[in-house]
Formats: structure tokens, C-alpha cells, sequence
């Protein structure tokens, strides 16, 4: 039976009665049935078993009491409770009001095969709530509706607040809405719950303490993660060596992207995985200014995965820090056959060409950065520079202008804005330009 139905009876001398019918369990053969009377405002509940022969009412003080008959019913019915087949779910006990559960139990407490499979059914039900509520909230995550996924998970935890899963689930929901320490509380209670023992759980807690800047905890989660499961290395691995490079440990985050590219390289299907190990050791050895290290890292990702932009863009800017420009261009004009948006391989670009006397291509490169990206400061200074360097002052001031308005505080577009009114002749301009930067702090860096 599905739900609950209403129906108004009459009853000699009673006046009317409205009967709310719940089928609690059934089996096949048989049912439990509760009403819910109300008649003048009072409010009673009848029980009753039905078991292909009229109703037989449970209840002691009600005609037709069998006890005999009841037992074995009761006895049958529990046996099917504690079966492993699903056939017999007709309803959730779920939704009986917690009253009309109590008065249940009492009525069915002398018979304990009843109670043990009522309790066994109220468990797979909830199990059974509580996944159709996870998997309505991943589809929620799919559409970016965080709020929405948490309220389903948090759903999923009433029915079942014991599985370490959900609360993993729901933290990295709240991780995605920015809720950070939300994320955290779910893990730890995740953690709790597996004893200290869930290497999904120390990944994700992880990950959430490096988006808070608390690094000494990210490297403890993720050397946790690794310790625990020998199998999910390679990834914790990668992420710990990134904490160690922002915490300014460049010789143990190589280590890391080191050991990872080993492990890796043992494990068929990890090429995407290896792949960002050698990129991000690359960028390290970049910042080590290795250079010859870090363009044979990003060549190796490269070829373990030829479709990333990232990589193009980061060895053409090593190439570019060792003066070879005609290497650097061609790095960037992949990155943006691969993706045709991408300001960042453009700006570079564009860089690449002043550096090698072709202003105009230079020109044309910063002026796509700035349609792709409005608000680059450094584009329109590097535009300024090269139009300066084509002697087009009046348009390098405009190009200065436009960087100072997008970040006041830059420097160079200050002193090469001076620059350029000294040569056109305004002398009041360029002193004022000239003093700023200088106030700035720029003739302290050289």
C-alpha cells in the first residue's frame, strides 16, 4: 500500500469516525495494520493482523483476540524481517509517528522475533533513504548547486549518521561553496567514525587546510593519506610536494614530485598524474632558476600529455628567461592552438616579440590580451613600451594611463609615463610621473 488514505466510517452510536489506514509491514500472506481514529476529538490507534482470513485485532481489549493465532503470525512475520530478500517491503517504518511506534513495540514486545526484524527493516530502509538522498545530492553537485547537495547529505546523515562517507561527501560540497571550516568539522567527523583510519578523508582535510593556509596541517593530512593507503600515493604525493613549494621547501617538494614520477611510472594508466609531477617540478626548478632542469620537465609532461596549454605556456617562459625567443613564441602559439582564449600565452607572447624587435606582431598580441582580458594592468604597460619603442609617445600615454587607473600603485607605468611626456615636451607632466614613481619605490629596485 502506498502512503496513507483517509475514509470516514460510521459506527452505530458512535457518530462519524475518520480512520487514517497505515500498512505498517507486510509479508506475503499477511499485513499489520494500523488505524488512527478520530471521532468528537478523540484520538485512538487500532492494530490489526490480516492474514488472508478476516481481521484479527491485536489489541487485548478488542473482540477476536487470538493469542495462538497471533504468536505464530508474529513468529512468521519476523522470519521474514530477517530474511535476506527485499520482496517483503511494503512500507517505511520510517514515517510511523514515533506514538504510534511506541504503542507498536508494547503490543509486539512477548513476541522477539517481531521486534528484532522490525528493528533489522527500520535499518535497511533508512540505508535505503539515506543513498537515495546522496545520489539526489550528487546530481545537485553536478549542476553547482552546493546548498542543494548539502541539504540532501545532511538528510542522508539523519537516516544514517554513521557513515564516514556522507560526511566526506558533504565537506567537499561545503569545500566548493567556500565553506571551509564546515568542510573541516564533516571530516574530522568522517575521521572520527573510521577511527583515524580514512585516507579519503586526511586527503580531503588536507586539501581544505592549503586553501586556509594552514600548511604545517596540509602535510600532516596528506603524509597521513599516504601512510594509510599504499595504493593512493601518487596524487597525495603531488599535493604534499605543492604545500612544501608554497611553504618555500622547494628541495622537498622536488622530492616529492621526484618520488611521485617513480611511483607513477610503476603503475599503469597514472601518465596524466606523472605528467603533472614533472610540470610542477618544473615550475620549481624554474624558481630555483635551473632552467635546463625545468624545460627537460615540462618537455617530458609534454609529451606524456600533449594537449596542455599550461605546460606550453611555462616552458615558452623559461625559454624566454634564457633568451631564446624564437623557442618561447613557438611554445606560445601552441598553447594557443589549443586553447584560442588563453591571454596569458598572448601576453607572453607579445613579450617574446618585443624582445626581438617585432613591435607590431607585439602590438597585436596585447591588444588580443586586452579584449580577452580588460583589467591586465601589465598588458597595457607592455602595450605603452612597445609603442614607446615604436615612437608613438601619444599612444604609449594613453596604454600608461589605462595600466595606472587598473593598479594605481604600479611603478613602471608611472616612470615610463614620465618618460614619454619628457619627450613630448611636457616637463610639468612628466616631473609629477616621474616623482610618483620614484615615491613608489621604483628607482629602489635598480
Amino acid at each position: 500500500m502506498d502512503g496513507a488514505k483517509k475514509r470516514t466510517v460510521q459506527e452505530p452510536g458512535n457518530g462519524a469516525e475518520t480512520a487514517e489506514t497505515v500498512v505498517v509491514l507486510g509479508v506475503e500472506g499477511g499485513s499489520l495494520r494500523v488505524q488512527r481514529v478520530e471521532a468528537g476529538g478523540v484520538f485512538q490507534y487500532r492494530f490489526y493482523i490480516h492474514d488472508c482470513t478476516p481481521d484479527i485485532p491485536v489489541a487485548e481489549d478488542m473482540p477476536g483476540h487470538t493469542p495462538n493465532k497471533q504468536s505464530e503470525w508474529f513468529s512468521s512475520l519476523g522470519q521474514a524481517l530477517n530474511s535476506s530478500g527485499e520482496e517483503w517491503w511494503h512500507f517505511s517504518p520510517i514515517e510511523v509517528a514515533p506514538d504510534l511506534e511506541e504503542e507498536l513495540r508494547r503490543i509486539a514486545e512477548p513476541y522477539p522475533e517481531f521486534c528484532d526484524g522490525l528493528e533489522i527493516l527500520r535499518t535497511r530502509q533508512k540505508i535505503k533513504a539515506a543513498a537515495d538522498c546522496i545520489k539526489l545530492a550528487k546530481s545537485r553537485i553536478q549542476e553547482e548547486d552546493y546548498d542543494g547537495a548539502i541539504s540532501e547529505y545532511t538528510r542522508a546523515i539523519e537516516y544514517n549518521p554513521t557513515n564516514p562517507n556522507t560526511y566526506v561527501d558533504r565537506g567537499m560540497a561545503y569545500d566548493k561553496k567556500g565553506e571551509l571550516d564546515c568542510a573541516i568539522a564533516d571530516y574530522d567527523k568522517a575521521l572520527e567514525y573510521t577511527n583515524n583510519q580514512d585516507p579519503g578523508a586526511f586527503f580531503c582535510r588536507a586539501g581544505t587546510y592549503h586553501e586556509k593556509g594552514e600548511l604545517d596541517r596540509a602535510i600532516a593530512d596528506y603524509s597521513m593519506t599516504i601512510e594509510l593507503d599504499s595504493n593512493f600515493t601518487v596524487f597525495p604525493l603531488i599535493n604534499r610536494g605543492n604545500v612544501y613549494i608554497d611553504m618555500g621547501d622547494f628541495n622537498s617538494g622536488i622530492a616529492d614530485y621526484t618520488e611521485a614520477i617513480r611511483i607513477g611510472c610503476e603503475a599503469p594508466g597514472s601518465n596524466a598524474y606523472i605528467a603533472k609531477a614533472y610540470h610542477n617540478r618544473g615550475l620549481a626548478y624554474k624558481e630555483l632558476e635551473d632552467y635546463d632542469a625545468a624545460i627537460a620537465d615540462f618537455t617530458q609532461a609534454i609529451w606524456l600529455n600533449p594537449i596542455n596549454f599550461c605546460v606550453f605556456c611555462d616552458r615558452g617562459n623559461a625559454y624566454s628567461d634564457v633568451g631564446d625567443y624564437d623557442r618561447a613564441i613557438s611554445d606560445y602559439t601552441h598553447a594557443i592552438q589549443i586553447v584560442p582564449c588563453y591571454p596569458n600565452a598572448f601576453h607572453n607572447r607579445g613579450c617574446a616579440y618585443a624582445e626581438t624587435g617585432e613591435f607590431d606582431k607585439a602590438l597585436a598580441d596585447f591588444a588580443e590580451t586586452i579584449n580577452l582580458r580588460p583589467d591586465d594592468a601589465s598588458a597595457y604597460l607592455n602595450q605603452g613600451l612597445a609603442h614607446s619603442e615604436m615612437g608613438n609617445d601619444d599612444l604609449a600615454i594613453v596604454s600608461f594611463s589605462k595600466a595606472i587607473e587598473i593598479e594605481p600603485e604600479m611603478d613602471r607605468a608611472w616612470h615610463n609615463r614620465g618618460l614619454a611626456h619628457q619627450r613630448i615636451g611636457d616637463t610639468a607632466s612628466a616631473s609629477s610621473d616621474l616623482a610618483m614613481a620614484s615615491k613608489l619605490g621604483y628607482y629602489s629596485q635598480s
